[in-house]
Protein backbone atom coordinates (compact mmCIF):
# COMPACT_ATOMS: atom_id res chain seq x y z
CA UNK A 1 0.00 0.00 0.00
CA UNK A 2 1.32 3.87 -0.42
CA UNK A 3 1.26 6.46 1.86
CA UNK A 4 1.12 10.06 1.73
CA UNK A 5 4.03 11.58 3.99
CA UNK A 6 4.80 15.24 4.84
CA UNK A 7 7.65 15.28 6.73
CA UNK A 8 9.77 18.58 7.71
CA UNK A 9 11.64 18.63 11.37
CA UNK A 10 11.33 22.63 11.68
CA UNK A 11 7.97 22.74 10.74
CA UNK A 12 6.06 23.23 13.47
CA UNK A 13 2.73 22.00 12.35
CA UNK A 14 -0.07 21.37 15.24
CA UNK A 15 -2.45 20.09 12.84
CA UNK A 16 -2.06 18.92 8.97
CA UNK A 17 -4.13 17.67 6.20
CA UNK A 18 -4.16 16.48 2.83
CA UNK A 19 -7.05 16.05 -0.49
CA UNK A 20 -6.68 14.59 -3.69
CA UNK A 21 -9.11 12.84 -6.45
CA UNK A 22 -8.11 9.43 -3.93
CA UNK A 23 -10.58 11.45 -1.56
CA UNK A 24 -12.21 13.38 -4.65
CA UNK A 25 -10.81 16.56 -3.48
CA UNK A 26 -12.18 16.25 0.31
CA UNK A 27 -10.12 17.58 2.73
CA UNK A 28 -9.26 14.32 5.40
CA UNK A 29 -7.07 14.92 8.47
CA UNK A 30 -3.62 13.15 8.08
CA UNK A 31 -2.09 11.25 11.43
CA UNK A 32 1.02 12.46 13.05
CA UNK A 33 3.55 9.58 14.02
CA UNK A 34 5.70 10.72 16.72
CA UNK A 35 8.17 8.32 16.40
CA UNK A 36 9.27 9.38 12.88
CA UNK A 37 8.37 12.93 13.48
CA UNK A 38 6.33 13.17 10.52
CA UNK A 39 2.68 13.52 9.48
CA UNK A 40 0.82 10.37 7.14
CA UNK A 41 -2.11 9.07 5.19
CA UNK A 42 -2.38 5.67 4.15
CA UNK A 43 -4.13 5.19 0.64
CA UNK A 44 -6.52 2.36 0.55
CA UNK A 45 -7.53 -0.09 -2.36
CA UNK A 46 -11.22 2.19 -2.38
CA UNK A 47 -9.19 5.40 -2.56
CA UNK A 48 -7.03 3.92 -6.02
CA UNK A 49 -10.41 3.49 -7.47
CA UNK A 50 -10.80 7.56 -7.79
CA UNK A 51 -7.62 7.96 -9.26
CA UNK A 52 -6.85 8.26 -13.14
CA UNK A 53 -4.84 5.67 -15.17
CA UNK A 54 -2.38 6.50 -17.63
CA UNK A 55 0.37 4.67 -19.72
CA UNK A 56 0.01 1.63 -16.99
CA UNK A 57 0.11 3.86 -14.40
CA UNK A 58 -2.24 4.95 -11.65
CA UNK A 59 -1.80 8.64 -10.91
CA UNK A 60 -2.43 10.44 -7.18
CA UNK A 61 -3.19 14.08 -7.14
CA UNK A 62 -2.98 15.57 -4.25
CA UNK A 63 -2.24 18.87 -1.57
CA UNK A 64 -1.76 19.76 2.00
CA UNK A 65 -3.64 21.80 3.85
CA UNK A 66 -2.37 23.42 7.20
CA UNK A 67 -4.26 24.43 10.20
CA UNK A 68 -5.17 27.98 8.44
CA UNK A 69 -6.91 25.99 5.88
CA UNK A 70 -3.88 27.28 3.26
CA UNK A 71 -3.79 24.82 0.53
CA UNK A 72 -0.01 24.22 -0.81
CA UNK A 73 2.40 21.51 -2.54
CA UNK A 74 5.20 19.75 -0.84
CA UNK A 75 8.69 20.06 -2.70
CA UNK A 76 9.40 16.44 -1.59
CA UNK A 77 7.10 15.05 -4.24
CA UNK A 78 6.53 15.27 -7.82
CA UNK A 79 4.25 18.05 -9.38
CA UNK A 80 2.01 18.83 -12.27
CA UNK A 81 -0.48 21.06 -13.63
CA UNK A 82 -3.83 19.87 -13.71
CA UNK A 83 -6.47 20.89 -16.46
CA UNK A 84 -7.54 23.35 -14.71
CA UNK A 85 -3.85 24.74 -14.38
CA UNK A 86 -3.57 23.91 -10.77
CA UNK A 87 -0.20 22.54 -9.43
CA UNK A 88 -0.82 19.33 -7.56
CA UNK A 89 1.08 17.20 -5.92
CA UNK A 90 1.41 13.72 -7.95
CA UNK A 91 2.60 10.36 -6.87
CA UNK A 92 2.63 7.43 -9.34
CA UNK A 93 2.09 3.66 -8.83
CA UNK A 94 2.12 0.81 -11.18
CA UNK A 95 -1.26 -1.24 -12.16
CA UNK A 96 0.54 -4.56 -12.01
CA UNK A 97 1.40 -4.17 -8.31
CA UNK A 98 -2.11 -2.39 -7.09
CA UNK A 99 -3.38 -5.72 -9.34
CA UNK A 100 -1.79 -7.43 -6.94
CA UNK A 101 -2.81 -5.87 -3.72
CA UNK A 102 -6.74 -6.19 -5.59
CA UNK A 103 -6.10 -9.83 -6.57
CA UNK A 104 -5.64 -10.75 -2.48
CA UNK A 105 -8.38 -8.83 -1.46
CA UNK A 106 -10.35 -10.62 -3.54
CA UNK A 107 -9.17 -13.61 -2.64
CA UNK A 108 -9.71 -12.99 1.10
CA UNK A 109 -13.08 -12.05 -0.46
CA UNK A 110 -13.94 -15.09 -2.01
CA UNK A 111 -13.25 -17.52 1.28
CA UNK A 112 -16.99 -17.70 2.70
CA UNK A 113 -17.27 -18.62 6.06
CA UNK A 114 -19.10 -21.37 6.39
CA UNK A 115 -22.93 -21.25 8.20
CA UNK A 116 -23.95 -22.92 10.97
CA UNK A 117 -25.55 -25.16 8.49
CA UNK A 118 -22.33 -26.52 6.93
CA UNK A 119 -20.42 -26.72 10.34
CA UNK A 120 -22.93 -29.60 11.78
CA UNK A 121 -22.11 -32.88 11.34
CA UNK A 122 -23.94 -35.82 9.17
CA UNK A 123 -28.00 -36.11 9.88
CA UNK A 124 -28.78 -38.60 12.73
CA UNK A 125 -30.36 -41.50 11.36
CA UNK A 126 -34.11 -42.47 11.58
CA UNK A 127 -35.37 -44.67 14.17
CA UNK A 128 -35.65 -48.11 13.35
CA UNK A 129 -39.26 -48.90 12.46
CA UNK A 130 -41.44 -51.45 14.57
CA UNK A 131 -42.50 -54.46 13.11
CA UNK A 132 -45.86 -54.40 11.84
CA UNK A 133 -48.22 -55.44 13.62
CA UNK A 134 -46.86 -53.90 16.60
CA UNK A 135 -47.62 -50.62 18.55
CA UNK A 136 -44.88 -48.35 20.84
CA UNK A 137 -47.56 -48.25 23.56
CA UNK A 138 -47.52 -51.86 23.34
CA UNK A 139 -44.22 -52.35 24.67
CA UNK A 140 -44.05 -53.92 28.01
CA UNK A 141 -43.63 -51.88 31.14
CA UNK A 142 -40.81 -51.41 32.99
CA UNK A 143 -40.43 -54.09 35.97
CA UNK A 144 -39.95 -51.99 39.43
CA UNK A 145 -38.00 -53.52 42.35
CA UNK A 146 -39.42 -51.99 45.55
CA UNK A 147 -36.86 -51.78 48.71
CA UNK A 148 -39.42 -54.90 50.46
CA UNK A 149 -37.63 -57.26 47.41
CA UNK A 150 -34.41 -56.01 47.66
CA UNK A 151 -34.52 -56.72 51.62
CA UNK A 152 -35.94 -60.13 50.67
CA UNK A 153 -33.57 -60.69 48.70
CA UNK A 154 -30.64 -59.80 50.68
CA UNK A 155 -32.51 -62.26 53.45
CA UNK A 156 -32.78 -65.57 51.23
CA UNK A 157 -29.64 -64.82 50.25
CA UNK A 158 -28.17 -64.59 53.85
CA UNK A 159 -30.09 -67.67 54.81
CA UNK A 160 -28.69 -69.84 51.97
CA UNK A 161 -25.37 -68.94 53.33
CA UNK A 162 -25.78 -70.14 56.73
CA UNK A 163 -27.38 -73.29 56.14
CA UNK A 164 -23.99 -73.87 53.42
CA UNK A 165 -21.92 -73.25 56.56
CA UNK A 166 -23.60 -75.21 58.46
CA UNK A 167 -23.35 -78.54 55.92
CA UNK A 168 -19.42 -77.47 55.88
CA UNK A 169 -18.93 -77.72 59.65
CA UNK A 170 -21.10 -81.17 60.26
CA UNK A 171 -19.69 -84.30 60.14
CA UNK A 172 -20.48 -86.98 57.68
CA UNK A 173 -22.67 -90.02 58.91
CA UNK A 174 -19.15 -92.74 58.81
CA UNK A 175 -17.33 -90.16 60.70
CA UNK A 176 -20.06 -89.52 63.05
CA UNK A 177 -20.00 -93.76 63.48
CA UNK A 178 -16.73 -94.31 63.89
CA UNK A 179 -16.21 -91.81 66.72
CA UNK A 180 -19.43 -93.70 68.24
CA UNK A 181 -17.24 -96.89 68.27
CA UNK A 182 -13.83 -95.12 69.21
CA UNK A 183 -15.83 -93.59 72.29
CA UNK A 184 -17.61 -97.07 73.16
CA UNK A 185 -14.65 -99.32 73.19
CA UNK A 186 -13.16 -96.47 75.12
CA UNK A 187 -15.75 -96.66 78.10
CA UNK A 188 -15.91 -99.67 78.21
CA UNK A 189 -11.90 -100.84 79.07
CA UNK A 190 -12.23 -97.28 81.47
CA UNK A 191 -14.81 -99.29 83.22
CA UNK A 192 -13.28 -102.76 83.53
CA UNK A 193 -10.12 -101.23 84.65
CA UNK A 194 -12.33 -99.60 87.33
CA UNK A 195 -13.76 -102.60 88.26
CA UNK A 196 -10.71 -104.57 88.72
CA UNK A 197 -8.99 -102.13 90.91
CA UNK A 198 -11.92 -102.30 93.21
CA UNK A 199 -12.12 -105.67 93.34
CA UNK A 200 -8.23 -106.59 93.64
CA UNK A 201 -8.90 -103.82 96.63
CA UNK A 202 -11.22 -106.11 98.41
CA UNK A 203 -10.20 -109.07 98.07
CA UNK A 204 -6.31 -108.12 99.39
CA UNK A 205 -8.24 -106.48 102.57
CA UNK A 206 -10.34 -109.79 103.36
CA UNK A 207 -6.96 -111.87 102.74
CA UNK A 208 -8.85 -113.32 99.43
CA UNK A 209 -5.75 -113.02 97.02
CA UNK A 210 -7.04 -113.49 93.64
CA UNK A 211 -9.57 -115.84 93.91
CA UNK A 212 -12.64 -115.53 92.54
CA UNK A 213 -16.22 -116.35 94.74
CA UNK A 214 -16.49 -119.54 92.65
CA UNK A 215 -13.54 -121.03 93.97
CA UNK A 216 -14.54 -119.43 97.69
CA UNK A 217 -18.02 -121.06 98.10
CA UNK A 218 -16.94 -124.51 96.62
CA UNK A 219 -14.16 -124.46 99.38
CA UNK A 220 -16.60 -123.48 101.56
CA UNK A 221 -19.15 -126.53 100.78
Amino acid sequence: MSKIVFKHPASDETSLSVAGNFSQWNIIPMVHNTTQNQWEYQITDADLQNCSESGGQIRIYFKFIDGNSDWFTDENFAKEIDEHGNENNVMYLDCSSTEKITKNNVDLEDREIPNESEQEGPPSPDPTPLPAGKDKNDEEPPVVISKSDVEGYEEAVNQDQLNKNADSDRPNSADTNISKVANSTGYKGLLQSIISFFRNLFYGWFGMGGEDAGSRTARDS
